[in-house]
């Protein structure tokens, strides 16, 4: 039966200490003062024993050939899109190169690189609401529309 916290004798408490200091792993420290492990910790916490480094976050050279973590990306700035008139709308999409193609897609076809820019009137119903869907998105760099629908959106 291990003893309780209760059980920290004056002999108990020097022995962690001069253990400690010489670097003992605390499962070793336990086992030889006969408490459990966290007890250990517990006590040398309380008693404010300088900290040690840990073995774990010691930063070491990394292995030949080991993967690099991949970055996250994230966008440099968000797009605010407003409403736009149909009317304005078809404008500028008729500048876009190859009208006579018609990319438009609903949200299931959409991929990273389609236009996120919604063609739908207010309260469509759901089958009927369409994306552009012409390449030239890049959600990667944080561009969700088209180079065209970018122009759109970023005009007063």
């Amino acid at each position: 039966m291990k003893p309780n916290e209760t059980d920290w004798t004056d002999a108990r408490i020097s022995r962690l200490r001069e253990l400690y200091s010489t670097g003992l792993s605390f499962s070793t420290i336990a086992e030889d003062i006969g408490v459990t492990r966290n007890a250990a910790i517990g006590k040398a916490h309380r008693l404010n024993l300088e900290r040690r480094d840990s073995p774990i976050s010691k930063p070491g050279p990394k292995p030949v050939g080991a993967p690099k973590r991949a970055r996250k990306i994230r966008p440099t700035r968000q797009l605010e899109c407003r409403f736009t008139p149909p009317e304005r709308a078809a404008a500028v999409v008729e500048r876009l190169p190859d009208p006579n193609h018609d990319y438009r897609c609903t949200i299931t076809e959409l991929n990273d690189f389609s236009c996120r820019y919604p063609l739908w009137e207010r309260d469509a119903p759901y089958p009927e609401r369409l994306y552009c869907g012409r390449p030239g998105a890049d959600l990667f760099a944080g561009r969700p529309y088209c180079r065209c629908h970018t122009k759109l959106c970023a005009t007063p």
